[in-house]
């Protein structure tokens, strides 16, 4: 039986030159797992489907961590939300906010969000696991905030608000109070991210140097079983996963092989059976594998290719902005830096048309007015 395997590529920042893509780059599915599945019926799926198997997957880096809020790079977001970065919401696929780990989503008209907008009460699903068997609870929500807010957690991502959160109460396991000093916009993305076990993590101020970062209790599909730097990270199926059935997969298998031919040999030989973020520069090379056991996935989505400049003063122990970066605090730079990059050439020789320039990380379109013309 032939499954096609639809990879979900995750929104995020690239480092690179201020583009926004027009077309999206589609992953390399093969057609076919390692091990024959065997068909059940899953009490609680999304969506029916045989039960069992391995896929491997091709990455062309390794994470440097699996902790969405320490990520570097796009690839640990892919690699961590199959394991350890659950979060109580999830955007869908319309843009709108779909509770996971959360019981409903908090608004004014079921009493979760304040009228002040000040507070917001999160309701959990009861019966909630980490992936070692311990009960997940509100507690976790608090403890994820005391890390995130901790100024020497080392956080690059996902925190935005949390200067903001004055303190979180506990009533009771299922039940986490969010008071704000001001309203933000963002409440219902403020765990989205993932949440950290109390239990399990470490402490709250040293989240950079976790051994959880590597080998996550998590409340995703998957747990970490092996991680063999430089080759590939194994994954086998989550017991204590909340939705009943899921994951299908017994088995996920993360090779890391940064070489596109390499790739490709794989993907002929069908060791591996997706291969992510393939490349556009020798289209030739796909003619040998896309074909009767292979397919093409385009992954709907809007992608920000960017530079992201520094604006800190290094080495003072400040994220902020003030005091500015020596160097690149001053605007005249910045602008000079865009004014050299040749985006043309870029769109037109490096990434062959696929995308289009862009002055902002938001795709805005054509604004719709009559202007009269005088």
């Amino acid at each position: 039986m032939k499954i096609r395997l639809i990879t979900l590529l995750i929104l995020c920042g690239l480092i690179f030159s201020a583009c926004a893509t027009a077309t999206e780059q589609a992953p390399l599915v093969t057609e076919g797992v390692t091990e024959a599945p065997i068909p059940v019926e899953p009490t609680n799926a999304l969506i029916g489907g045989p039960f069992g198997g391995t896929v491997a997957l091709i990455i062309p880096e390794e994470p440097a961590t699996l902790n969405y809020y320490l990520a570097d790079a796009a690839i640990v977001r892919q690699v961590a939300d199959a394991t350890s970065m659950t979060g109580l919401v999830v955007v869908d696929e319309n843009g709108e906010f779909q509770p996971v780990l959360a019981a409903e989503i908090p608004t004014e008209a079921n009493g979760g969000l304040s009228a002040d907008k000040l507070t917001v009460t999160w309701k959990l699903l009861a019966n909630l696991r980490w992936s070692d068997g311990e009960a997940l609870t509100s507690d976790d929500v608090k403890f994820t905030w005391e890390a995130l807010s901790n100024p020497t957690s080392g956080a690059l991502a996902g925190t935005g608000g949390i200067d903001l959160i004055n303190s979180i109460e506990t009533p009771d396991p299922l039940t986490a109070v969010v008071h704000y000093s001001a309203p933000w916009a963002g409440y219902l993305a403020q765990f989205a991210y993932g949440i950290f076990p109390r239990h399990a993590a470490g402490e709250s101020a040293d989240m950079s140097n976790w051994d959880w970062n590597r080998s996550p209790i998590g409340a995703g599909p998957f747990v970490v079983t092996e991680w063999a730097s430089g080759e590939s990270i194994t994954m086998e199926r989550n017991p204590n996963y909340y939705l009943t059935g899921q994951p299908y997969l017994d088995k996920l298998i993360f090779r890391i092989v940064p070489e596109f031919a390499a790739q490709i040999a794989l993907m002929k030989t069908g060791e591996a059976q997706v291969q992510l973020w393939p490349g556009i520069d020798s289209p030739e090379a796909y003619s040998e594998v896309v074909g009767a056991d292979a397919n093409e996935v385009m992954v709907p989505g809007v992608w920000n290719l960017a530079i992201d400049f520094n604006l800190s003063k290094p080495f003072d122990g400040d994220p902020g902005a003030t005091p500015p970066h020596p160097i690149l605090g001053d605007i005249r730079v910045r602008q000079a830096i865009s004014s050299a990059i040749d985006y043309e050439t870029l769109i037109r020789d490096v990434l062959q048309n696929t995308v289009a320039a862009s002055t902002s990380p938001f795709a805005y379109g054509w604004y719709q007015c009559d202007i009269a013309r005088v």
